[in-house]
């Protein structure tokens, strides 16, 4: 593999992929654990494409990325796109368009021979964790912007939310926070390496990415995160089970009030209590 130039592009494609359907559609025996992913080149990718180009390669990766390798026209790219999507998968043209991440190899590999498929993988592997990186990192940028109005109500003790707009407010956040902790499961998973030379070449183009960083600034996001809808969740049903008690009185005021006082003055009372109790 000396003096070959060596093209990746990552993107992402989907939520997520399940390794074991696409493994058992091209016969590929290999048992896949959720820190692997799913190698696609030869014989395989001529199912798809009707020709065998030893020189290509695609890597799948569970949580929604996937690595083309020597892929140079978007349209085999799109093929394949359709390709899964007629395994029923959920492809997001949205994602494909947004979070990619690209790399070229140009270097001489002739003092690893024997080895160039080994540094393709672990290319491979660092591109889709940037790009998966990149979604997570976005994700929670825009939840902790939208977590701001979360803080006003706090501040305003504006807490009276009906069960189904708090469910559509939370959902998010908890989709963020198994999608990260599935993610940094995978980030830390122990990568095997064949030879000295190959884990230095791993550990010295993650450091390009800033991983470590990122990994860290994102669980502080996260941290933030929790605490904000945290608090919110545990005021806003002390509010309601405040409101419940206020309610229960309510009705029984209501029986005496017009015998203490004159109708008009019940009335009126009901009325402040009742815009009171339900934040109008």
């Amino acid at each position: 593999m000396a003096n070959k130039r060596i093209i990746f592009d990552c993107c992402k494609a989907a939520q997520k992929f399940s390794l074991l359907r696409l493994s058992d559609f091209f016969g590929i025996s290999e048992f896949f654990k959720w820190s692997d992913c799913l190698k696609i080149d030869g014989k395989a990718l001529a199912i798809i494409f009707k020709y065998i180009d030893l020189e290509k390669t695609i890597f799948i990766f569970d949580y929604g990325c996937i690595v083309f390798v020597n892929f140079i026209l978007e349209e085999e790219k799109m093929i394949f796109f359709d390709f899964l999507r007629s395994l029923s998968f959920n492809i997001n043209n949205d994602f494909i368009i947004k979070y990619r991440s690209s790399f070229i190899l140009s270097e001489n590999f002739e003092d690893v021979e024997g080895e160039s498929e080994e540094y393709i993988s672990l290319i491979a592997g660092i591109l889709a964790k940037d790009t998966a990186l990149a979604y997570l990192e976005e994700n929670a940028n825009v939840l902790l912007d939208e977590s701001e109005s979360i803080v006003e109500s706090l501040k305003r003790a504006k807490l009276n939310i009906s069960a189904v707009k708090y469910a559509k407010k939370i959902a998010p956040m908890l989709k963020f926070q198994y999608s990260g902790a599935y993610f940094t499961k995978v980030f830390l998973s122990n990568d095997k390496f064949h030879s000295e030379a190959a884990k230095k070449f791993y550990e010295n183009l993650g450091a390009e990415y800033l991983f470590n960083e990122r990994i860290k600034a994102l669980e502080q996001k996260t941290n933030e995160l929790r605490r904000v809808y945290g608090a919110y969740f545990s005021i806003s049903q002390s509010w309601k089970e405040n409101r419940l008690l206020y309610f229960e009185i309510a009705l029984l005021a209501v029986f005496g009030l017009p015998y203490i006082f004159n109708f008009k003055f019940a009335v009126n009372f009901l009325k402040c209590f009742f815009d009171f109790l339900f934040g109008k």
